[in-house]
């Protein structure tokens, strides 16, 4: 059964993005469109479900700066809740590594940018929410050579296909296909199913 997860890295695109407040959806509106209420949602179904919200240095001075009057307001109940968790993290190297694994300098900056997420993560309960797909992505293919990062879970809270406010809601598993490292080990294990498969076959035909 996977552990549940009650410490979460809060990225402060989720921060600007929560309005609770109920606003006009164009037709055939973009994904962002729903950005707003879904991360509100979220940040609430943290704030019910008594779950630690884990801030870095960065990240606290990049929530000053961009955080909507609702993420404020929450972050002052969270805080009276004795819900939010100061941490940091310490391995100089660990970022070295990530950036080992990519050519493109605008990879590597976009990962050095947001490296604080990780590093909060991994100084707490490895769990990270935000609107970043593109980052994810990047850390997702850092994971299959660094293994520090494989078990981080990380969610998008603006996808409502994610289901992430019913994750909560169910104690917040740190489910594997929620990993970064997620199907990292697939190929390799599909050739010993494969492997094996045959052997079987063989047996049978032979007895």
């Amino acid at each position: 059964m996977p552990k549940k997860i009650k410490s979460i890295v809060v990225d402060a695109s989720v921060a600007r993005a929560a309005n609770d407040k109920v606003q006009k959806v164009p037709p055939n509106p973009p994904a962002t469109a729903y950005w707003p209420l879904l991360c509100a949602q979220f940040l609430k179904g943290m704030l019910e479900g008594r779950y630690i919200a884990v801030f870095s240095e960065t990240q606290n001075e990049e929530w000053n700066k961009h955080r909507s009057a609702y993420s404020a307001k929450w972050l002052l109940g969270m805080t009276s809740r004795k819900q939010i968790r100061y941490v940091r993290y310490t391995d100089p190297l660990l970022e070295t590594k990530a950036q080992a694994t990519q050519t493109s300098d605008k990879e590597k900056n976009a990962m050095k940018k947001d490296f604080h997420l990780i590093e909060a993560a991994l100084a707490s309960g490895q769990a990270i929410v935000s609107l970043d797909d593109t980052v994810r992505g990047l850390f997702s293919q850092v994971a299959k050579s660094v293994s520090e990062l494989r078990k981080i879970v990380w969610g998008n809270p603006g996808k409502p296909d994610e289901e992430l406010l019913q994750w909560l809601q169910c104690s917040a598993p740190a489910e594997a296909k929620r990993q970064l490292g997620y199907g990292s080990n697939t190929p390799k294990n599909t050739k010993k199913k494969t492997t094996s498969s045959r052997k079987t076959t063989k047996q049978t035909g032979n007895p």
